[in-house]
């Protein structure tokens, strides 16, 4: 239902087009914004693939509509995996602890009766629903479940495992739910996809992530950069291409004069292994009368360790959070910098303002993580 989001896939799959085609000049021109996204679908006919994704709202009066678009572009095809990251705000600790029983009415509450629809008239094979580790216990587990009971009735068995993402190289504390449904008595898979084989000793720090972007200052760079040195971790990773020196969208917000001071001395205390707390600011620098909640309110990300501060959607509207770990660059991490945490390849064009940009970054699964199971998945359909 994110309209730029669904531009930002878009423009994902005209980049994918012309990489697997060899048209890296054309594609350069389109990163760079020299040729317009419309003229590349009309040039190769890419009006079809472009039609796949779908900015719309899933609900009762748009379901049918939804499958129907679904089923004409599957054709005569059968359906083996639906996928669905669902938003997890209404349950997460965070959310219910700030709005409280308004939580309940919250309607994406409900959004697993519009799966249960698509499963029922798509039958698929496999069905992968990720969300926070949180939606076990939400309304004492009620929530839960209701959703497995659900399914159960549909004919899927399941089987529910908590994945932690530094487990796959990530470098942010982030845990998530993968809870996996496949139909009864089918032939294809009888068993929780085999993750273990992926995980490795983790050995990069959050820095290897971030070390060989240009420097720059609270509201500068740029769309388009040059890399300022090499970075085999992130070329062996998949983030940075071969052959390619540009990075896009390393760009970063202003910043008041009061919030440097305090960032000089949030990142000052990160370096002597120290938090700041906001109780313990210089009185002039203390504008919050509430001075005992919220005291990690300006956090550093964690440059030295290898893994930091998760990246969530609240990145769009709170930025002090994720103060960049280099004092001499005395600002908050750029969109390029909260995508490489995420693992969002260097080419990835991102569509929409900064906020609406830095809000796609934090409501994405990494998609190191994605491509993992999606691999692990394929393998048993060939």
């Amino acid at each position: 239902m994110n309209s730029h989001a669904c531009e930002s896939l878009r423009s994902r799959i005209v980049s994918k087009f012309l990489q697997r085609k060899g048209l890296s000049e054309v594609e350069k021109k389109f990163l760079f914004g020299k040729i317009n996204r419309e003229e590349i679908v009309q040039s190769y006919w890419l009006q079809n693939e472009i039609n796949m994704v779908y900015n719309e709202e899933i609900s009762d009066k748009t379901y049918p509509i939804l499958l129907e678009k679904v089923k004409r572009n599957l054709g005569w095809k059968k359906l083996d995996i639906i996928i669905w990251w669902p938003p997890c705000q209404t349950y997460s600790q965070i959310w219910r602890a700030r709005i409280g029983e308004k939580i309940e009415a919250d309607p994406r509450n409900f959004l697993y009766l519009q799966y249960i629809k698509f499963l029922k008239d798509l039958s698929p094979k496999v069905f992968v629903f990720e969300n926070v580790p949180w939606l076990k216990t939400a309304w004492k587990w009620k929530y839960y479940k209701d959703i497995k009971n659900a399914m159960n009735q549909v004919w899927y068995k399941i089987e529910v495992k908590e994945q932690y993402m530094p487990d796959y190289w990530i470098p942010q504390n982030r845990k998530r739910l993968i809870i996996v449904w496949w139909k009864k008595n089918n032939k294809i898979i009888s068993h929780y996809p085999c993750l273990e084989k992926y995980k490795k000793h983790y050995t990069y720090s959050v820095n290897d992530f971030l070390k060989d972007l240009p420097k720059i200052k609270e509201g500068g760079g740029a769309s388009l950069m040059n890399y300022s040195s090499e970075n085999k971790v992130l070329e062996q990773l998949g983030i940075r291409r071969k052959g390619i020196d540009f990075v896009l969208q390393h760009q970063t917000r202003p910043i008041r004069p009061l919030d440097r001071e305090i960032y000089k001395i949030a990142v000052s205390k990160y370096n002597q292994g120290e938090k700041l707390q906001y109780k313990d600011l210089p009185k002039h620098l203390i504008t919050h009368k509430n001075i005992d909640s919220f005291q990690n309110r300006f956090n550093v990300v964690a440059g030295k360790d290898k893994v930091t501060s998760t990246i969530v959607a609240h990145i769009s509207s709170d930025w002090h959070y994720y103060i960049h770990p280099d004092i001499n660059q005395n600002r908050s991490i750029s969109l390029r910098e909260a995508a490489r945490i995420q693992t969002f390849p260097d080419d990835f064009k991102f569509e929409g303002s900064r906020t609406a940009i830095f809000k796609q970054i934090g409501n994405a699964v990494p998609p190191m993580f994605s491509s993992i199971l999606a691999k692990e998945l394929c393998s048993y359909f060939k």
